[in-house]
């Protein structure tokens, strides 16, 4: 009987995969992070969980992860891998069975759908792209008004067209977040993409504000976005909700079905690539044309924040705050990143669903049943810890509700009109993007409130 088991160290597998060998009862780590394994110890031959070492932190976290993980049996001859249908236990452990049919020297791989990290090339090439449109961007506004579109566009397409081999030239965090709703990116990667591409647009700023005078900085507002003077903050919000909801709406369109559809050769690639990119740059300068003189079309959440951030540094460290500074502070996160977000994830599923799908004869690939699933059954999981579930999801409830409208209220929008209402709304509206989080954070708490609840003194009295 072949019975294998496979330890998963502190952290769910991204991606691994062993051998199992004809004189050995271990599995050995044959391709894969290795950090994330750890071999029995030596001249055991029944390995018992106790054995193996610690559990996770949160051992539900891992009953959680294990839900994702599927394993596959790739034979040696070059035949079509099978599902063995394993999982992690609460100890973060792997077991086969003699069921499984597994062979001498098959090649056993296991997956989380979390997804892998990517190549450090394809990071590098989000931080390296983003960091130049950065940078670029604030350049491009030292030039003339009527300038700016056209030297846009022709930034975008030469920087699409060099990075897109590489990484797909995804540039933009709310792209990221396109392709995570309609499945085409995992969470691990689109984490992965977004850090590398947050961290590239501030060094693209530190770049920007060493290089430029003084004089230079403060005409371009050291290369920060913001509303017209006389505009509100939900003008401005609907502007970039409608800008990048075009931007995602007609990318998906181009790219979407790309994506899927595969060139015949490496020149019909490279043409489709070309072509894409000068797309992209026509697009692009049309929307920063018509929305630059409004919010100064962000459209890309690394865009805005890197040179705000930036900024803001500079004037912590010099005592001195300009007054464009306090202008494109306000509403930011709200204007440049709830709204576009928002605008994002409607024109990536609604081109999904009414146009890519269709167009290519296939069921929809939408993050919305796999949401509505997870939480009904997360709901009834929690539901099933009785007094310590509802109290753990109460009290991140109560934090969470609490926090959103002391904030909107307090930073977003003070002495506006209405503004109790308003701040409810927003706190509505977020709660609901952050329910399957919550959830998950309060299956987590339940056990540890369940057993701080049993040391009540009425509760041991009543034991």
């Amino acid at each position: 009987m072949l019975q294998q088991l496979l330890f998963v160290s502190g952290a769910l597998p991204l991606e691994a995969r062993v051998c199992v060998h004809r004189d050995s009862p271990i599995p050995i780590c044959e391709a894969g992070d290795r950090k994330h394994w750890r071999r029995h110890p030596k001249g055991a031959t029944q390995p018992s969980l106790q054995s193996l070492g610690r559990p996770l932190i949160f051992p539900k976290l891992s009953e959680l992860f294990s839900r994702s993980l599927t394993v596959m049996a790739l034979d040696p001859e070059p035949r079509a891998g099978r599902s063995l249908g394993r999982s992690v236990d609460d100890a973060g452990s792997l077991r086969f069975h003699a069921g499984d049919g597994l062979v001498p020297n098959e090649l056993v791989e296991a997956r989380s759908s979390f997804g892998a990290l990517p190549p450090r090339h394809c990071l590098f090439a989000e931080f390296l792209g983003t960091a130049l449109l950065t940078t670029f961007s604030g350049l491009i506004g030292l030039s003339s008004p009527a300038a700016v579109p056209f030297l846009a566009g022709a930034m975008i397409s030469c920087i699409v067209l060099s990075f897109i081999p590489t990484s797909g030239a995804l540039l933009n965090p709310f792209v990221v977040l396109a392709l995570y709703v309609t499945k085409r990116l995992r969470l691990v990667p689109s984490l992965a993409y977004t850090g590398a591409q947050l961290a590239g647009g501030t060094l693209g700023a530190v770049i920007f504000s060493l290089l430029a005078t003084p004089d230079m900085y403060n005409r371009v507002a050291g290369g920060t976005v913001s509303l017209q003077t006389n505009m509100s903050l939900w003008q401005g919000a609907g502007w970039e909700f409608f800008l990048t909801f075009s931007l995602i709406s007609l990318v998906s369109t181009m790219g979407f079905a790309a994506f899927e559809l595969h060139a015949e050769n490496e020149y019909a690639r490279w043409m489709q690539q070309a072509v894409f990119a000068l797309l992209i740059g026509l697009l692009v300068g049309f929307l920063v044309g018509v929305g630059g003189p409004i919010t100064g079309c962000s459209m890309n959440g690394a865009r805005a924040l890197g040179p705000l951030a930036v900024a803001q540094l500079r004037a912590w460290m010099t005592a001195a705050s300009p007054e464009w500074l306090e202008r494109a502070s306000r509403g930011h996160f709200v204007i440049y990143w709830l709204a576009p977000a928002l605008g994002s994830v409607t024109g990536a599923l609604l081109m999904e669903h009414a146009i890519v799908s269709p167009w290519l004869g296939r069921a929809p690939k939408s993050i919305l049943q796999d949401l509505s699933v997870y939480t009904k059954r997360n709901m009834a999981q929690l539901r099933s810890y009785g007094t310590a579930g509802l109290l753990a999801y109460g009290i991140l409830n109560t934090i969470f509700y609490g926090s959103v409208f002391t904030y909107s209220l307090v930073f977003v929008f003070a002495s506006q009109p209405g503004a109790i209402a308003k701040a409810w709304a927003a706190s509505w509206v977020a709660s609901q993007a952050t329910k399957p989080f919550r959830l998950f954070l309060a299956i987590a708490m339940a056990p540890w409130i369940r057993r701080l609840l049993e040391r009540l003194p009425w509760n041991r009295h009543q034991s």
